[in-house]
């Protein structure tokens, strides 16, 4: 068996630790109020399947399960979880292919105002 080290607050799995192990002795090096986040789950050895990795699970209500596949996108990306505002903001960013015809468009009109 192992623990599970996550954040109580936000359900972010930390890291595995051997039972034996105190995470707060563990983490002693941390802030205290890091420390006092922490929260442990005991596991089987066996808990990471082939291909996976602790940033694809998280803890809700003392369970441990899998994050949803926006939510894995979101952590690799941003190293986070996006709140709605930050996803929708996301959303409304223009593509590197918008950005490019607005600037040819820019580069051409200034051509044009050059010749008037």
């Amino acid at each position: 068996m192992k623990q599970l080290v996550y954040n109580k607050t936000t359900g972010r799995l930390i890291g595995l630790l051997p039972e034996s192990q105190d995470p707060s002795t563990f983490y002693v090096h941390y802030k205290k109020a890091f420390i006092q986040e922490l929260g442990a789950l005991l596991v089987e050895d066996s808990f990471l399947e082939r291909g996976k990795k602790l940033i694809d699970f998280k803890v809700v209500d003392n369970i441990v399960v899998e994050r949803p596949e926006n939510e894995k996108e979101e952590m690799l990306v941003y190293r986070k979880i996006l709140t709605e505002e930050e996803r929708l903001i996301e959303t409304l960013k223009p593509s590197g292919e918008e950005i490019k015809k607005a600037e040819m468009t820019i580069e051409i009109l200034t051509i044009f105002e050059e010749v008037l």
